[in-house]
């Protein structure tokens, strides 16, 4: 699977596609073959005149003309037919996402690769440099009419993921029936590092040279040269020093947009302490009540804090108003923004506030989240390099409940990132459904005292909903790795009972950390 189709499912699902198979020896990764007497620098056979220099984007082809079915359009034309190439080889996967499918293939079904993406903010002239390598490299793809290519061979070395991802784009897009232009799929480009001690990391034959000494990212072929922020650099430099050390590509899109990506897989099973369970409970009130348990012979509570997200009572409320008057003005409508704002409104200019409001409203969750994944993060980081096994915990929310809430796109897309995180760093990840009205102690179905407090008949305990929730979690933990430990006879069946045992020993000790107003732990 391709770094694009893992980055689509983590920010956004929206995936453009229609069904369609394409002939592999019609998009081969080399110039198509001349006939005798042209010039060097003529289109392939089948090409319209011309159509390079109208238009260097367009990628109209067909792999041979009796199959209809077997066809791709470009954007803005119709379909056209294009002279097949002769005698050209199958095409063969191979490379590093060869490599990254074989190694998933060897996981198992299923297993996907976790990965951490960089955005660069690219000026003006170098994005314009991009838009010319992006429609170079998949003219040179499809249709050969660049007879040669900037720089290293490399530029042209993800040629079968492209057509792989244009392939996917056109098929999913007839499933869902769309009949709008489809959005040409990004390029990937291998990449080396030359870090601060002047060492070489990753394909020396990379078109993409990123210099952690310069804080430079430059791409010498098409005189691409980007000034890194210092928070990328270090991450970057972070990055690299990791094992195994992850595969990292350039993400080029066709509006010059650039992303570096860095993907792997790690996996590894329970098998012995220590242990650092990282315990969320997502919470439709609260946003995210988070406690961190490690156990190194005993057990501590390490971190305890509610993740409140921000609040946009007043931005969607303004945001309702403008949108309001921008699709019908009225008198009562206006009145009500003057009483907030003091501006003179026109129709267009409450369209215009209500999508700037929209955005400021977006950057704030996505910055919330970034945080909050960002301390995860850095928990499981700090008990990986320690070897130290981490499982984290979450008890879902269940989406029915969260449609029409404020946090409702907030909390499902935390939940995507933190499994991926899971998957980058080598953590367990585990969604498990726990409750806060029944007793962490002995189990009884608590009384309700207060909306969001319970006290256990048999054993007088008190607590706060939303804090047992998370001190269930390793509960419900062990138990199933007791019975999944027992399933395959394994020898370390008796460790999660053993822990369980001096788990609740523990929460029996601190039962203050159940009450309402605990003295919880902070910052790790």
């Amino acid at each position: 699977m391709s770094p694009h189709q893992m980055k689509a499912r983590t920010a956004t699902d929206v995936r453009l596609s229609a069904g369609v198979t394409v002939a592999p020896t019609a998009f081969r990764a080399r110039p198509s073959p001349r006939r005798a007497g042209e010039a060097p620098g003529s289109p392939a056979p089948g090409a319209r005149e011309g159509v390079a220099a109208r238009r260097p984007s367009a990628v109209g082809v067909r792999a041979a003309p009796a199959d209809p079915a077997r066809w791709v359009c470009a954007p803005g034309r119709r379909p056209r037919a294009l002279a097949p190439s002769q005698g050209a080889p199958p095409a063969r996967e191979g490379g590093n996402m060869a490599r990254e499918r074989r190694k998933k293939a060897a996981w198992g079904p299923g297993q996907i690769l976790g990965f951490r993406v960089f955005k660069v903010h690219v000026d003006a002239a170098n994005r314009e440099k991009l838009k010319t390598l992006y429609n170079d490299v998949v003219n040179y793809i499809l249709l050969g009419v660049v007879h040669e290519l900037k720089g290293s061979k490399y530029l042209a070395y993800y040629a079968d993921e492209w057509i792989k991802e244009w392939q996917n784009v056109l098929r999913m897009r007839e499933e869902a029936g769309k009949r709008t232009l489809p959005k040409m799929p990004p390029l990937f480009l291998p990449v080396r590092f030359i870090m601060p001690d002047g060492e070489v990391r990753g394909n020396k034959s990379a078109p993409v040279i990123i210099d952690l000494r310069k804080n430079e990212l430059r791409i010498p072929s098409y005189g691409v040269a980007i000034s890194l922020r210092k928070s990328i650099v270090k991450a970057l430099v972070e990055e690299n020093k990791l094992e195994p050390r992850p595969d990292f590509v350039m993400q080029i899109t066709r509006k010059g947009f650039l992303r570096i990506i860095a993907h792997r897989l790690q996996r590894e099973d329970f098998r012995e302490p220590p242990l650092r369970l990282i315990c969320i409970d997502e919470n439709s009130i609260h946003g995210f009540v988070v406690a961190i348990f490690d156990y190194d012979g005993k057990w501590r509570l390490t971190h305890f804090r509610i993740y409140h997200p921000p609040n946009h009572g007043y931005h969607e409320g303004v945001i309702s108003l403008f949108q309001s008057f921008a699709d019908k003005p009225a008198e009562e409508t206006r009145n009500a923004l003057a009483q907030r704002l003091d501006l003179a409104m026109t129709p267009e200019r409450a369209r215009e506030l209500a999508r700037k409001t929209k955005n400021k409203e977006r950057k704030k969750n996505d910055e919330f989240i970034r945080q909050l994944i960002g301390k995860i993060r850095k928990a499981v980081r700090d008990a990986r390099r320690q070897n130290i096994h981490v499982a984290v915990l979450v008890d879902p929310i269940n989406p029915e409940s969260l449609k029409g809430t404020p946090l409702q796109r907030t909390l499902l897309r935390t939940r995507r990132y933190i499994r991926n995180l899971c998957l980058y760093e080598g953590a367990e990840f585990r969604l498990l459904r726990s409750t806060g009205k029944q007793c962490p102690i002995c189990g009884s179905w608590g009384v309700k005292i207060t909306p969001r407090t319970y006290q256990c008949p048999r054993c007088g305990v008190t607590w706060d909903r939303d804090r047992n929730a998370v001190a269930r979690l390793p509960i419900l933990y062990f138990k199933l790795l007791y019975e999944s430990y027992r399933e395959k006879c394994d020898d370390y069946s008796a460790l999660p009972l053993l822990l369980l045992h001096k788990y609740i020993g523990f929460l029996k000790r601190r039962v203050k950390f159940l009450s309402p107003f605990p003295s919880g732990a902070g910052e790790p």
